[in-house]
């Protein structure tokens, strides 16, 4: 489009995006006047810190087929659209300012992978006290970071000695009804 627009070749737009956008990621996000973060481990530590809730999510972005002779091609198809894609996943506030993005990659790999590949497992288990909401895409994280309970089944969601508590964001409090349901005939 900006290329169209300011009659400059893609190829041309394609090399300054891919200039700006380390150092866009070099100066990280600010969240007040002094303080930036530049990696999920202090977004992490931010949210622990203020005492805020996080709201992490995965986000597909449609790219062109990558080329014929790329060895890696098949992994850019999303499981999900069945499109070719990368992936982020963003860490936000509560209102939804946007704390860290993590570099892009094949979309074919699930959030809860992608959670796992840059340590947000670890980040949890040994951080602060940081409560982050999730959808369903990272359905299974608190049972890597939480003991298990009776029966040996992992209690997801809960607090993890003392620290961080991964809450999925589907969890509700739902009413169980007294009298059960009839049978169907």
């Amino acid at each position: 489009m900006l290329a169209c627009w300011f009659g400059v070749d893609r190829s041309t737009i394609t090399r300054a995006v891919n200039e700006v956008r380390p150092l866009l990621a070099e100066r990280g996000c600010t969240v007040s006047t002094d303080v930036r973060l530049r990696t999920l481990a202090e977004a992490v530590d931010h949210l622990g810190s203020s005492g805020k809730t996080g709201i992490i999510d995965g986000t597909e972005i449609r790219v062109r087929r990558p080329a014929a002779g790329r060895t890696d091609r098949d992994r850019f198809i999303s499981g999900k659209n069945k499109q070719n894609a990368v992936k982020a996943m963003v860490v936000t506030d509560g209102v939804g300012r946007v704390l860290w993005c993590s570099p892009t990659h094949p979309a074919s790999c699930a959030d809860i992978t992608h959670a796992r590949q840059f340590g947000l497992v670890k980040l949890l288990g040994d951080g602060p006290a940081v409560e982050i909401l999730a959808d369903a895409g990272y359905q299974g994280l608190g049972a890597q970071l939480d003991s298990v309970g009776d029966l040996g089944v992992p209690r997801c969601g809960s607090m993890i000695n003392g620290h961080a508590r991964v809450v999925p964001s589907t969890d509700a409090v739902v009413e169980v009804p007294v009298v059960p349901s009839p049978p169907f005939r």
